[in-house]
Formats: C-alpha cells, sequence, structure tokens
C-alpha cells in the first residue's frame, strides 16, 4: 500500500525544526503572523527556521501557514522566508489561490463538519495545488472520517496522532498527512520522541 508523506506543523524554534527534518518527514510547516495561535511566528523567526531546515535536508519542503494575509504581505514572506508551499486557512477564495500560486506552491485548507463542507471544497479544485481537509485550527480535533468516504484527499489534517494516524492513512489514502498537536508537549513545543513514534508507526504498520 502506497504510504503518506508527512508534514509536521506548527514548528516555533530552530531546534525542533532540524531534529524533525532529521528524522526524515518531507514537509516541516510554520504558522507565520497569526496572532490567535499560540504557535504563531514572526517573519525573522520563520526565515531562520527555513534556512536551517533546508540546511539539514536537501529534499525537505518548507510550508507556510497564512490566515486571511494580504496578497501582498503572503508574497513579501513567501520569498524572504523561501517557502515553498503556502497553506492557506482563512477565507482566502479561489481567486487568492490562483493569484499567489504564480509565487508558490498553494494549499487550501478547509474546515469539514459535514458532507457539505467536502462538496464545498471542490470550487478549490482548480486555483489551488492541493486541498487540506482539516478538523479546525490547531484544536486537535479530528475529522469523522466518514465524511471523507470516496473523496480524493490531498492533505489530511486535525487531531492525527498515534492512535488514528495508521486507520486515517488506511481508511482515507490522503497523498499527505499533517500532524501539530498530537506530537508536543506544549503548544508550539515539539516532542521528538512523539515524532518519532508516529513516523516509526507510519513505517511500520503501513
Amino acid at each position: 500500500m502506497k504510504t503518506s508523506k508527512i508534514k509536521i506543523c506548527g514548528i516555533t524554534n530552530i531546534d525542533d525544526a532540524v531534529k524533525i527534518v532529521e528524522l526524515g518527514v518531507d514537509y516541516v510547516g510554520m504558522i507565520i503572523n497569526v496572532p490567535f495561535s499560540p504557535r504563531s511566528i514572526d517573519k525573522i523567526m520563520a526565515v531562520e527556521i527555513s534556512a536551517a531546515a533546508k540546511r539539514a535536508s536537501s529534499s525537505v519542503k518548507v510550508v507556510g501557514v497564512f490566515v486571511n494575509e494580504s496578497l501582498t504581505d503572503a508574497r513579501e514572506a513567501i520569498d524572504f522566508c523561501h517557502l515553498d508551499v503556502a497553506q492557506l486557512h482563512g477565507n482566502e477564495s479561489p481567486a487568492y489561490c490562483s493569484a499567489l500560486r504564480d509565487a508558490v506552491e498553494v494549499w487550501k485548507a478547509v474546515v469539514v463538519n459535514s458532507r457539505r463542507d467536502v462538496e464545498m471544497s471542490e470550487k478549490y479544485r482548480a486555483s489551488a495545488d492541493m486541498v487540506v481537509f482539516d478538523a479546525g485550527y490547531g484544536n486537535g480535533l479530528s475529522i469523522d472520517f466518514s465524511l471523507l468516504t470516496g473523496v480524493e484527499v490531498d492533505v489530511l489534517a486535525g487531531g492525527l496522532g498515534l492512535s488514528n494516524i495508521v486507520d486515517a492513512i488506511r481508511k482515507i489514502k490522503p497523498d499527505v498527512v499533517d500532524i501539530n498537536t498530537a506530537v508536543e508537549s506544549a503548544p508550539g513545543v515539539k516532542d521528538i520522541n512523539l515524532v518519532k513514534s508516529i513516523i516509526n508507526k507510519i513505517n511500520k504498520d503501513i
């Protein structure tokens, strides 16, 4: 069975970034200039984390998470932080996604509480490179997997941890699993042993 690529999100410091990259993940994510998030960092820290991650691995991709950022500010952050992907978690329109796409790979997040939310996500298929199905914003909740039956899932996020990651990959078959709160000892502080455990579980059981 094809396994999913792994993204660890909500990284707030260089040390965590380097250790996580050295474990062989495919993506590392940073939440940039989102005041309501306890994992938010500014562009100065983001560029330092991005540079350190890329020094640690030439293959890792760095993702910047934005929420309702202006196009101008998003473009500036993408260039300044040398991002590979912009992950959009606000009310960004398909037109916004298209406008940003000439600068970077774009992932558009959709919060899924019902099958209608899944259906509504289709409007982003042509304007974003990937659609992220999420249960919320860093709240540790997980999606009801039955809502995604028969749906092609690019990125699955929300409450993914040791207890459900294998089930999620087997049932949903996402291209990427996006893991955040389940590998933390505190908001924004990654527990490297938990990251290692979840990677080992995916590699062993999928």
